[in-house]
């Protein structure tokens, strides 16, 4: 039996043409953080794409169909589960 293993790790580290499932946000930015990036359209179980990646600058990454610029600190906020 195979078991798919998939990988959690901070938006961050992902690269240009990644993909992942959004799995936890905001867990160190408090509320305000949360609702601001559920404002946005990054909530758990969301799709995400990295355009281009934030070194240096921001993140450009497509979430339901709309592209995003998205910080550096924030990007490090959002934890996603990395497709292969």
């Amino acid at each position: 039996m195979v078991f798919n293993q998939s990988k959690i790790i901070p938006l961050a580290q992902l690269k240009a043409g990644q993909k992942g499932r959004v799995t936890l946000v905001g867990l160190c930015g408090g509320r305000d953080f949360s609702q601001h990036l559920h404002d946005m359209g990054i909530i758990e179980g969301s799709e995400i794409e990295v355009i281009t990646p934030g070194r240096p600058g921001p993140f450009l990454v497509n979430i339901n169909n709309t592209s995003l610029a998205i910080g550096q600190g924030v990007a490090g906020k959002i934890m996603i589960e990395e497709r292969r």
